[in-house]
């Protein structure tokens, strides 16, 4: 039996239209009369105006603002895309055009068609790129004369790269410990790990870019005795500190070693 993939259909249809539009990005190709269609006749006035709305959206992934990521917008019961626009360097996509209606919207890198190392299609606020899929997607309203925001669309990677490592006390390792990473660009919280009785970690799940760690233990909220926290490699909690911090490269499906942590205890 056949199983049919909204991820061949409607991506399919989408990287036709790549190659083929050269209307800005978002805008569809006016259709051209069909041949013998006749001129409208003297004194028929034209069809009333449609109203016309855009959408807005911004694409993220655990390194930060994805750019170069396309939103395609579908009607919300047959999946065919009609519009799209890719994602900026800070993440952001804009659709103008749209008329009035319910849509549904997927998100694609276009790398998934020449590499194993993208991000995953997902259908808007849902994820998951089968028919099936497209069936339960959530829909988003676009009105006239206004522009429609979406919720931040949260990105996969789908070879995911990891950071490891391990803490100590200079002399033994700190279990218990967070390992707190975020982009390199934002102080904001992707992913974490706890150290093992061995003071090791693995944070994975990572997209491909740049990012910082905060390492601190939980007692620094409950006690006056505890480990102090610090940035990867620079030492402080401060925002300057956190600016200086050294910046960790991950890459697709691999594992970014770094060098020992050694936290100082309060006195």
């Amino acid at each position: 039996m056949m199983v049919r993939r909204i991820s061949v259909l409607v991506l399919g249809a989408l990287v036709l239209m790549l190659g083929a539009v050269t209307a800005p990005a978002g805008a569809l190709p006016a259709k051209a009369a069909p041949k013998g269609a006749k001129a409208r006749p003297a004194g028929l006035s034209a069809p009333a105006s449609v109203s016309i709305g855009s959408v807005t959206g911004h694409m993220h992934s655990t390194a930060g603002p994805v750019a170069g990521v396309y939103f395609g917008v579908s009607d919300a019961v047959v999946p065919a895309i009609i519009a799209y626009a890719a994602t900026d360097a800070n993440g952001d996509f804009t659709i103008s055009g749209l008329p009035a209606g319910t849509y549904r919207g997927l998100s694609l890198d276009l790398a998934v068609f020449a590499s194993p190392n993208h991000y995953i299609p997902q259908f808007y606020d849902h994820g998951g790129s089968t028919l099936p899929d497209f069936a339960t997607a959530t829909d988003f309203v676009v009105t006239d004369a206004a522009t429609t925001t979406l919720n931040t669309i949260e990105l996969t990677y789908a070879t995911p790269g990891t950071i490891t490592g391990t803490v100590d006390d200079g002399s033994s390792p700190l279990p218990g410990m967070y390992v707190l990473v975020s982009g390199a660009t934002i102080p904001e919280v992707a992913a974490y790990a706890v150290t093992g009785i061995d003071g090791s970690f693995t944070v994975s799940g990572l997209a491909p870019g740049a990012y910082k760690a905060l390492i601190i233990d939980p007692a620094n909220f409950s006690s006056p005795s505890y480990f102090v926290a610090e940035f990867y490699d620079n030492g402080g909690i401060t925002l300057p500190d956190f600016v200086t911090a050294t910046t960790i490269t991950v890459t697709p499906a691999a594992a970014t070693a770094l060098n020992p942590v050694s936290l100082d205890h309060t006195p």
